[in-house]
């Protein structure tokens, strides 16, 4: 009976196997990483779409009034906007899947970080009447700090300094707002719609920016254009948002 030789892989070729492998895997994975993003944003613009909802459901349950950034009730825990909104939400949404900082130390009653309100436009509450422009202001933003707003300002705490640190970091190369693949971030907007934009295009629409209600509350704005090429500076001193 004849005994057939079994001939293995070479050397060579076991090389150019290796080879092929590594180059798929260089072409796919970014792919695959891309497509996980993807999702990962469409998911946090869900979340802000049923943020949205609840935020007007809360203005319908207190006759138009707005939650504020923070409340601290004499004899009681000290709460955010979140918590004021949280009969109307569950709590999972308040958590965006990209956000590498939600677990870290937040203020409030309510988990995690990952969204902020516009503290521009509803820093103190307001109503729904205040906000005239309800298509292009912003409601509600991803955030990575701990705190309950985002609020871009000339003061020293203007929060474009800040990354995920509690102190500004205005130097560093994240900024306070999360963002997706392309340097996009979800926003969602007072009329309910969110929409995808690079932090510094919202300070090229709108009547004020997309940040500001009015150029009297609540802070004074007398020079616009100046203000907002400091912010802008604020903001692009960042490298994600270049």
């Amino acid at each position: 009976m004849e005994t057939q030789n079994r001939r293995g892989f070479t050397l060579i070729e076991l090389l150019v196997v290796i080879a092929i492998i590594a180059i798929l895997a260089a072409i796919l994975f970014p792919v695959f990483a891309k497509a996980r993003e993807s999702a990962r944003k469409s998911s946090c613009a869900s979340n802000l779409k049923q943020i949205g909802i609840a935020w007007k459901q809360y203005a319908d349950a207190y006759d138009g009034a707005y939650p504020q950034n923070r409340y601290t009730p004499e004899g009681a825990a000290a709460y955010t906007w979140k918590t004021a909104i949280r009969p109307f939400v569950k709590m999972s949404i308040f958590r965006c899947p990209s956000n590498d900082f939600y677990e870290d130390s937040y203020e409030g009653t309510e988990p995690g970080r990952s969204y902020a309100m516009n503290g521009a436009a509803t820093h103190d509450g307001s109503t729904d009447s205040d906000i005239k422009d309800q298509t292009s202001v912003i409601n509600v933003c991803e955030s990575r700090y701990r705190y309950p707003d985002v609020y871009p300002a000339d003061q020293a705490w203007s929060s474009f300094l800040y990354s995920n640190e509690d102190a500004p970091t205005p130097n560093s190369s994240l900024g306070v707002m999360q963002t997706h693949s392309g340097g996009m971030t979800n926003f969602l907007f007072f009329d309910s719609h969110v929409a995808s934009l690079k932090p510094v295009q919202t300070l090229d629409r709108g009547d004020y920016t997309m940040w500001l209600r009015s150029l009297t509350e609540p802070q004074v704005i007398n020079d616009l254009k100046a203000w907002r090429e400091r912010r802008r500076k604020e903001l692009l001193a960042h490298k994600e948002y270049l």
